[in-house]
């Protein structure tokens, strides 16, 4: 008896550890973009052009891989969850980009068929720009496509 609440316990201890981990945001394929402007992810500036979106690793949770396919620029940056609103799946692949002023600054990129995406932290100098402008600012989407691992 104690051996199967024992057991039980266990099982339970897991199932909460696997859907407290599921909500993290991963992309789980790499995605794919064309961006026609130069951007800011955080406080690194990227020239424009097309870029890859990556999970480096299983262990990386909230770290994402944006890599030029050129091979000139590449950066990892810290990100969170962010939750599609009524709890539904996204219909699209895409990235959302702030534009403050003339300058553009990479928010979030959600992958279709997902829940959740990831968002990256406001750098001090958006910020700082965003309050200075007020409501003279705008979000933005791209189009993305998923690449599917082999």
């Amino acid at each position: 008896m104690k051996y199967r609440l024992l057991t039980i316990a266990a099982m339970l201890v897991a199932a909460v550890m696997l859907s407290a981990t599921s909500g993290f945001s991963v992309i789980p394929n790499r995605i794919m973009a064309n961006v026609p402007f130069s951007f800011m992810v955080g406080s690194t500036m990227l020239p424009a052009g097309e870029y890859e979106f990556s999970t480096p690793n299983v262990n990386s949770d909230y770290t994402l891989l944006i890599r030029q396919t050129n091979g000139h620029h590449s950066i990892l940056v810290q990100a969170m969850p962010v939750y599609e609103e009524g709890s539904r799946t996204v219909p699209k692949t895409e990235l959302v980009f702030d534009r403050v002023g003339n300058k553009e600054f990479l928010r979030q990129v959600w992958e279709a068929g997902f829940q959740t995406g990831d968002q990256f932290l406001q750098p001090r100098s958006e910020r700082e720009m965003l309050a200075q402008a007020g409501e003279n600012h705008m979000s933005h989407r791209i189009d993305a496509y998923p690449v599917r691992s082999q």
